[in-house]
């Protein structure tokens, strides 16, 4: 009989912590920053970036060289062509609150291929963040995809643009 008590008060800690794990993730994904995204389309824009660099990590550096020479849009679209550029897949993302730190916790949104890292701080009542804590990586070697994200927005956008699609 004790041992089924404590099994039982066990699942119910685990069903507990789960239940304000879950508020805690819906409450980080409904933030919005200023620019009006929320942490969950910044998320999920996050990793389609970075997975769009995986995939087409050699036409992202030949790209990057021919934007600095001033290409226009036809001309970055024929080296896409050329090139056999790959777009990411739309992937079911994971959350889950990593851990605690001493002002918050840690949510991690993933897929197979992609890992982002929330920083969150408890301040009172109220959860924050903001763009510079949210830390984008590849899941394969766990390299941070962070740098230089508005060109390979840039790229990525202009990909859709020419007609290139998510599969």
């Amino acid at each position: 009989m004790k041992k089924l008590l404590g099994i039982l008060v066990f699942i119910i800690f685990l069903v507990g912590c789960s239940s304000e794990d879950k508020d805690y993730i819906n409450t980080v994904k409904g933030m919005t920053f200023d620019s009006g995204k929320t942490v969950e389309t910044y998320v999920e824009e996050q990793m389609a970036l970075g997975e769009f660099e995986l995939l087409n990590s050699d036409i992202i550096v030949n790209s990057f060289t021919y934007i600095y020479t001033l290409m226009n849009d036809e001309q970055l679209n024929e080296v896409f062509r050329n090139s056999d550029v790959k777009m990411p897949k739309k992937k079911e993302i994971t959350w889950e609150v990593e851990g605690e730190t001493k002002d918050g916790k840690i949510v991690i949104a993933y897929n197979d291929t992609i890992l982002v890292k929330i920083q969150t701080i408890k301040n009172g009542d109220y959860i924050e963040s903001d763009s510079s804590k949210i830390k984008t990586y590849s899941k394969a070697n766990n390299k941070q995809l962070d740098s230089l994200m508005e060109e390979k927005r840039f790229l990525y956008e202009l990909a859709l643009r020419c007609g290139y699609d998510n599969p």
